[in-house]
């Protein structure tokens, strides 16, 4: 049997190779590795040098989630509609819901200010479409009373 490869301190692929363990069952040199997503695992020399083993799982995890939702046939590039009207987008949000959307309109207003929405501030939508969530379409108000006293003039006018 040829000597074992010293790999200690290399790195392969998201791996650090930290510690040389015991032979496996098969009589193959075993390596403890860190992962760079901070997890540790056990792999054999011969698969890190050849690439066969390159992280913990958390790489292949990635490359699977991307290729299976873009091929997805109900895949709508990250955004969704609701009953509403209203466009939810995939995105990483404080505001986002369980499955990762926030409402498009808070996102684009909040991009538009450079800040978030604070407490209690409205986005109107002035063509009345809300769907339409180009920055010009949108009016912040700072409370729903002040919203609601825009619409209450809108009505007035409207009459006269």
């Amino acid at each position: 049997m040829p000597p074992a490869i010293d790999i200690l301190g290399m790195k392969f692929g998201r791996l650090l190779v930290l510690e040389k363990l015991a032979p496996n069952k098969h009589g193959k040199i075993t390596w403890r590795c860190q992962c760079d997503c901070g997890s540790i695992i056990v792999a054999v020399g011969t698969s890190l040098r050849t690439g066969n083993v390159q992280s913990c799982g958390c790489l292949n995890k990635e490359v699977m989630k991307t290729r299976v939702r873009d091929k997805h046939p109900m895949w709508s590039g990250g955004t969704r509609h609701r009953p509403d009207g209203y466009v939810r987008i995939k995105a990483d949000h404080p505001r986002s819901d369980s499955q990762g959307y926030v409402l498009e309109h808070i996102f684009v207003m909040e991009k538009t200010l450079g800040r978030p929405l604070n407490n209690g501030e409205v986005i109107h939508h002035c063509n009345g479409n809300t769907s339409d969530n180009r920055p010009e379409n949108l009016m912040l108000f700072s409370s729903n009373t002040e919203h609601l006293k825009y619409h209450a003039q809108e009505r007035k006018y409207a009459r006269s």
